[in-house]
């Protein structure tokens, strides 16, 4: 009973998480349409230091969690909570003092970010700071307790309630344009804050014992979150860096507010896209890494390879429809127009591989956490984003925005390669039938919705096309591995899968 319960926990905070990010990519729509180029290129400058602290705090999530999770074990009520509030004194103290300074120096931040028009974005979104270091710790107490859909419902209460920054922007458009995108941010404050008091309040309702910091507990807690907080550092870091050297590099050669907008189109508009399907991957590695750790070592690459087969497919075929239908996704979604469209078609296109890459990236990274390796993913990307740092002033000069996007999907290329190199130590691999059928599916796909939406060039067309192309890569799949259950269930696995390298 038990173990159902912790299942459809768990099934559900990823419901959750899938329907939340969903909101998070298409609540960008409403806001291009307030905020325009500029003004949603203002916004993607500023939401990158937001990120940061996100990531600088998702390691109290982690480490809470564990040391909860181990206090219930041993049945010690009063030891959660003293670790509990230990947490929340001395990592919501530095949150709120890391907002504070934010606010103190926001001015030279909006100057280093390379537009001080930024400046009262920055005071908007400050207090979030504070917010978000309190809910990543409450996070880590309800999902330590067992209570994961707490965690979903989480995430899904600061997209919601991020929609009201659209409201909020509106309301300011009347003032100046920085202070519609003030606005904007402040709609991501209140989702936090919000947030932030329902889980307080559950927190606090359920206490037994007074507030109790022991400030020995936070020598248990501090190493694996300083571990965990610096990988996930990585990533928001390399954009933030982008937001500083992208506008900055532009504005030497077009005006400041052109610079502005590019980064905006290639940020809030095209990137989001592009991100998208990484939802369903993340969902679907959170499910896999479990599976992996179940399995005996001699098993694992069959298993892994009967699985990750059909991520990348999807993955592939969805890289290929966003190259070749860029200008259609884009007119559906947004009211772009003349030099704006041509430029987020080119993004788009360019960025499209990141799709495939990413998917790929994602599974050999579980692949080797699965093997307690999980170092190595993290050193891949933090060798990938020195690169790509060192490589963007440089692209950008040589092909402007451009540039940009084509330095991130080399760097995502870089720690996929690295990660293969290092997974082949370990028996990960492919067998060729798997990598045709993957091949093949996307390629069967393009042909038939390619045919189709040449035949009827319409959105109908396309919206035919597509379902009939998904049809066929469906078929292709089934008819190479289906009939045999060729890796798709690990009872039907034969030691002729069972190998290692």
């Amino acid at each position: 009973m038990e173990k159902r319960q912790t299942k459809n926990g768990v099934i559900l905070l990823i419901v959750l998480s899938v329907i939340a990010k969903a909101i998070g990519v298409f609540y960008r729509i409403p806001l291009f349409a307030v905020l325009g180029a500029n003004g949603i290129g203002l916004y993607q400058l500023v939401f990158p230091v937001y990120a940061l602290t996100v990531a600088f705090f998702s390691g109290t999530t982690v480490s809470l969690s564990s040391s909860v999770a181990q206090k219930n074990e041993q049945n010690d009520r009063e030891g959660i909570e003293k670790t509990t509030d230990t947490a929340l004194v001395i990592f919501g103290g530095i949150g709120l003092l890391v907002a504070l300074l934010l606010t103190l120096f926001s001015q030279y931040v909006s100057v280093f970010l390379g537009n001080s028009d930024a400046f009262w974005a920055i005071i908007a979104i400050a207090p979030s700071v504070f917010f978000s270091s309190v809910i990543s710790l409450m996070r880590g107490y309800y999902q330590g307790n067992g209570r994961t859909w707490v965690v979903g419902a989480s995430f899904l209460s600061e997209q919601v309630l991020k929609l009201s920054g659209v409201i909020v922007a509106l309301l300011f458009s009347r003032f100046l344009p920085t202070f519609t995108v003030m606005g904007a941010m402040l709609g991501i404050t209140i989702g936090e804050a919000v947030t932030a008091i329902i889980l307080v309040v559950g927190y606090l309702k359920s206490k037994a014992y007074s507030l109790k910091p022991v400030l020995s507990v936070l020598r248990r807690l501090l190493p694996r979150t300083v571990a965990v907080s610096l990988g996930a550092l990585i990533l928001p870091l390399s954009t933030f860096f982008d937001s500083a050297i992208i506008v900055n590099v532009l504005s030497g050669y077009v005006l400041k507010d052109q610079a502005t907008a590019l980064y905006g189109l290639l940020t809030g508009v095209v990137n989001p896209l592009i991100s998208m399907p990484a939802v369903i991957t993340s969902s679907f590695c959170s499910w896999l890494l479990p599976k992996l750790c179940k399995t005996s070592v001699i098993n694992r690459r069959a298993t892994f390879g009967a699985y990750a087969k059909y991520p990348l497919a999807l993955s592939l075929i969805i890289a290929v429809c966003v190259f070749f239908f860029a200008e259609l996704i884009l007119s559906v979604l947004y009211p772009l127009s003349g030099t704006e469209r041509s430029v987020s078609e080119s993004l788009l296109k360019v960025g499209s591989p990141i799709i495939f890459i990413a998917c790929a990236l994602a599974l050999t990274t579980v692949y080797l956490q699965s093997l307690d390796k999980a170092h190595l993913p993290t050193i891949n990307l933090f060798v990938a984003t020195v690169l790509k740092v060192i490589l963007t002033p440089i692209a950008v000069k040589t092909f402007s925005v451009y540039g940009a996007q084509a330095c991130t999907v080399i760097s995502y290329l870089i720690a996929f390669v690295l990660g293969c190199f290092q997974s082949l130590k370990y028996g990960f691999g492919f067998s060729l039938k798997t990598l045709f059928t993957v091949v093949l599916s996307a390629l069967s796909f393009l042909f038939f919705a390619g045919a189709i939406y040449l035949l009827v060039p319409t959105l109908l067309g396309c919206g035919v096309g597509v379902i009939c192309g998904l049809s066929v890569a469906c078929i292709v799949i089934i008819r190479l591995h289906v009939p045999a259950f060729d890796g798709f269930l690990p009872e039907k696995l034969t030691n002729t899968h069972l190998k290692p390298r």
